[in-house]
């Protein structure tokens, strides 16, 4: 099914139901189920940048074969060679693969802890350490957003309907940062919802109706909480 869903190239895996995985810092064991989901999730998310035509330049020139888009996706030889190894997701991901900012966030397995902390952060909140201070649990950064959108709609039947893209071109801009492209804010929107990507320069008019609608609701520059909000740049 994944690899289906892979082949349709419109909701990464990073955006799709994942089954969760204990991390070895919880102290939980993980199962030999949870260790042969955690090899599949990484053979998914490279047949995720094989199917997207994704440009991977291998640390290691023995792998350039294996991972060219011009051969056979061998899901087999990616297992035994890389998935299975006992490597750092940061190892993998910034040294062995060396993938953008902007390709992590589309995988589930194959982005560093701080890839996918800044994402939880952004859509699920995070748990302060104990004896950290302060509350417990910070909400998530799209709570305002999400509300300011949602009261936007209430006002506006053309927004009805469309508050999920307006919601993921929030968290694709706020993840890509100030001087991302706008087909890549774009791009990641639509990965995110599952659907094809809209022109640049319609995205480019989306993003500054957002930007006057939060503003109007008193956040300012787009952006909720200190997190990297901001306009993209055009294309």
């Amino acid at each position: 099914m994944s690899f289906g869903l892979n082949q349709l190239g419109l909701l990464a895996p990073a955006f799709r139901d994942q089954p969760r995985i204990p991390h070895t810092a919880s102290g939980k064991p993980r199962t030999e189920a949870h260790k042969q989901l955690l090899v599949d999730q990484i053979v998914i998310d490279f047949h995720w940048l094989h199917c997207r035509q994704e440009k991977v330049i291998p640390r290691w020139a023995e792998l350039e074969t294996l991972l060219s888009h011009t051969t056979r996706f061998d899901a087999d030889a990616i297992s035994e060679r890389i998935a299975t190894r006992k490597w750092s997701k940061a190892f993998r991901a910034d040294e062995l693969l060396q993938l953008t900012s902007r390709q992590q966030y589309q995988l589930v397995q194959l982005r560093t802890e701080d890839r996918k902390d800044e994402y939880r952060q952004i859509v699920e909140g995070i748990r302060q350490p104990a004896g950290a201070g302060g509350p417990s649990r910070v909400p998530a950064l799209i709570v305002p957003i999400r509300k300011a959108i949602n009261e936007w709609a209430e006002r506006s039947h053309q927004i009805r309907g469309h508050e999920a893209i307006y919601q993921a071109l929030w968290v694709a801009r706020t993840l890509l940062g100030t001087n991302a492209l706008t087909k890549h804010v774009a791009e990641l929107a639509a990965l995110q919802c599952g659907v094809m990507p809209l022109s640049p320069r319609t995205i480019a008019d989306k993003l500054k109706q957002l930007d006057l609608t939060l503003m109007k609701a008193g956040i300012a520059g787009g952006s909720a909480g200190g997190s990297a909000g901001g306009s993209a740049g055009r294309m």
